[in-house]
């Protein structure tokens, strides 16, 4: 079945990896600009298709549409947008939520799960809620209870990955690598990533 097939509507969330970039590289102003440009966008596709959306935090929007319209819609939201971050190191990122019971706010907390679930994940722009992206924001939070334990129970181990000389296959030096060895979900990765709090603000 397709999005639409079962819910009457959906919720949109999109969001935008690099504004922090974009607002060193051409200032606040330049950053708002580029937001103003994505709202009128979505005023031509309310007045093509019907839609409901509005400007939520920092650069973050929300769009509310009728599953019926959600293929076509997602088409118009994601060409438009493109075109207009189409020269900016911009990503563009859509969390898609179900709206169950007419609860648009545990929906649209869904849709924001969605997109700290496909952040920084370059072979996925757009991704509907599911039982996948709540184990991970589970995961996610767990790891973070668990973070003091860790330090004190020693389960952050240092590698060290060589650096080697191409000209005579030498070791010239080592990249050291924190791995976490956590006793539920084994060798954890770390890095930086944005909290579910984290603003990439254009004032």
């Amino acid at each position: 079945r397709g999005l639409g097939d079962v819910y009457k509507r959906q919720i949109l969330v999109t969001n935008f990896e690099g504004f922090r970039i974009v607002n060193e590289m051409l200032g606040v102003n330049g950053g708002n600009i580029i937001l103003k440009q994505v709202g009128k966008a979505l005023n031509v596709i309310d007045n093509k298709i019907g839609i409901i959306y509005g400007r939520m935090e920092s650069d973050k929007f929300a769009i509310l549409i009728k599953s019926a319209k959600l293929p076509d819609g997602l088409k118009l939201i994601k060409e438009s947008i493109d075109k207009i971050i189409n020269r900016t190191p911009l990503i563009l990122k859509i969390g898609i939520a179900n709206i169950l019971d007419d609860n648009i706010e545990s929906a649209y907390e869904r849709a924001i799960k969605t997109l700290h679930y496909i952040a920084h994940d370059y072979s996925k722009a757009i991704a509907l809620y599911d039982e996948k992206v709540n184990e991970s924001y589970i995961r996610s939070q767990n790891l973070i209870l668990d973070f003091d334990d860790a330090i004190k129970d020693h389960q952050f181990l240092v590698y060290l990955q060589p650096q080697i000389n191409s000209y005579d296959n030498t070791i010239i030096g080592a990249e050291a690598l924190i791995r976490w060895h956590h006793p539920k979900y084994g060798i954890c990765l770390l890095y930086t990533s944005p909290s579910p709090r984290d603003k990439r603000q254009s004032r």
